[in-house]
């Protein structure tokens, strides 16, 4: 018996990663910048949920990983 991964869609997963590599970016921005007032990281911590609000309504409605991932009408 050889195990069979679902089907894949990454474009349904797409707010999520974006969401995950945009923190990953804030972060590193926080630490490497001086961070003289901290009004930068506020502005890209905020825009992050944004685009990713954007990418959800665009994306639309489907399974993500097979029966794993949904984007149903609830998310959006």
């Amino acid at each position: 018996m050889i195990p069979q991964l679902p089907p894949f869609n990454y474009t349904m997963m797409l707010p999520e990663i974006f969401l995950f590599v945009w923190a990953l970016v804030v972060f590193t921005y926080d630490l490497v910048s001086k961070r003289n007032n901290g009004k930068t990281v506020v502005w890209l911590a905020m825009l992050g949920p944004a685009i990713s609000g954007v990418l959800l309504y665009l994306v639309g409605f489907g399974n993500g990983f097979g029966t794993m991932f949904f984007n149903d009408p609830m998310a959006v």
